[in-house]
């Protein structure tokens, strides 16, 4: 599960739109790692403190994964770690 971390560890985005955003990219960063890229993402899991803040977080997924679509869920979750307000997990064939 990747939540908002940036590669140097340190706690960033503090609004929906850019946590969801830096969830990504951190989670295209593993992928790319492992040899694979945007379209090697076959799921997609996310988790929110506030569902209410869901076409937030859709209007920045959609600009990574407009071309490709991956299944996806989506639930409400009392907290997250590090007071996070979303984090995701992906499946991805490399």
């Amino acid at each position: 599960m990747q939540i908002l971390l940036a590669p140097s560890g340190e706690m960033l985005p503090e609004d929906t739109q850019a946590q969801t955003k830096q969830v990504i990219e951190n989670i295209l960063a593993i992928v790319v790692e492992a040899g694979g890229n945007i379209d090697s993402i076959v799921k997609v899991m996310v988790y929110m403190t506030h569902l209410s803040h869901f076409t937030l977080m859709n209007t920045i997924y959609e600009e990574y994964f407009n071309e490709s679509k991956p299944a996806r869920g989506a639930v409400q979750v009392s907290a997250l770690p590090k007071g996070a307000l979303i984090a995701m997990d992906a499946i991805a064939v490399v």
